[in-house]
């Protein structure tokens, strides 16, 4: 089964959307996977979801309200087959923690187009809904990726 961990900064806005979108599209198309988020620094650790992203997410069908943020740990490099990063600086951060070769191999920015996905939190509800399109869109390719 494949394991992915997607990641942004405080892993309460992008990354628990992300996840939760990753794990609604590989149950759709019956492809068994385990999804997870955390983020690249501590500021929210034990906190739910940004209340947009709950409400965003919920309104497309993608519950995310048990979500609790933890942030980034070693181990994770072992346990994930996949490190899908929001934007550059969650790459870098990483980057930087990465302890070999195939730890730096695991990290993927989330778009696939090498863009990034913009942090919403001090954005309004228009643009969570923004950040479901644009994870939405890249999101199958994930859950086939192997």
């Amino acid at each position: 089964m494949k394991k992915i961990l997607c990641i942004c900064l405080g892993n309460i806005c992008r990354s628990p959307m992300a996840a939760g979108i990753l794990k609604k599209v590989s149950e759709d198309f019956g492809i068994p996977m385990q999804v997870d988020s955390a983020g690249t620094a501590a500021y929210h650790n034990g906190e739910p979801a940004h209340r947009l992203s709950i409400k965003v997410a919920l309104e497309f069908g993608v519950d995310i309200s048990a979500h609790r943020a933890q942030p980034f740990k070693l181990e994770f490099f072992d346990q994930y087959d996949l490190l899908l990063c929001m934007d550059f600086d969650h790459v870098q951060s990483l980057r930087e923690k990465a302890r070999i070769e195939e730890d730096l191999k695991k990290i993927h920015l989330y778009r696939i187009d090498q863009t990034i996905i913009d942090d919403p939190y001090y954005k309004g509800e228009s643009d969570y809904i923004v950040m479901y399109h644009r994870l939405m869109e890249d999101a199958l390719y994930w859950v086939k990726f192997s």
